[in-house]
């Protein structure tokens, strides 16, 4: 599209709601995904990497939407952490609806994960490596975890960044998710 302003245009939004989303966007990934120029608007590589898995992601989506389709289910279900859905799913609703008007999503949050199993017409969101047997998986989104400190522990351990791994941790616990450490 070349531009906020056309990208507004499409989506029905005003320019000005879709440069506070990207600026947010960019706030949330800690990245600049667009080259701003006088009217136009570029991807940064970063830009290009994240539109190329967010497409990936659309695009599975959208075969198990066909999927669904196909089996005369006109409801999906999509299973995922809170953090997940109100990041990543819920900006990609108005898309989905666009190209599937017919099919009724829902979004079911929850900080345990729901067996996929129960319901021919849930899609689970989980963290992890791709490998569940008996069934079919596919990459949605890259997770980066930093380290963070505040600003006093900064100033007492000034070489922190140096020595980020030597420090104390705080872990989240998530008794029903399992993450590494």
């Amino acid at each position: 599209l070349g531009s906020f302003t056309g990208a507004a245009e499409e989506l029905g939004l005003t320019q000005a709601a879709i440069s506070y989303s990207v600026k947010l966007l960019e706030k949330d990934l800690s990245t600049v995904l667009f080259h701003r120029r006088h009217r136009v608007v570029e991807l940064t590589d970063a830009g290009r990497h994240f539109y190329a898995d967010v497409t990936s992601a659309l695009q599975q989506i959208a075969r198990s939407a066909d999927t669904l389709r196909h089996t005369d289910s006109d409801r999906v279900t999509v299973d995922s952490s809170t953090a997940f859905a109100s990041h990543w799913m819920i900006p990609r609703i108005p898309a989905f609806r666009s190209r599937f008007p017919d099919i009724d999503i829902r979004l079911l949050t929850s900080d345990r994960d729901v067996e996929i199993g129960q319901d021919p017409s849930l899609i689970g969101i989980r963290r992890g490596n791709g490998e569940w047997p008996d069934y079919q998986a596919a990459r949605v989104a890259e997770e980066v975890i930093v380290p963070v400190c505040s600003p006093a522990y900064l100033r007492q351990h000034p070489r922190w960044l140096e020595q980020r791994y030597e420090g104390t941790l705080i872990h989240l616990e998530e008794p029903h998710r399992p993450r590494p450490t």
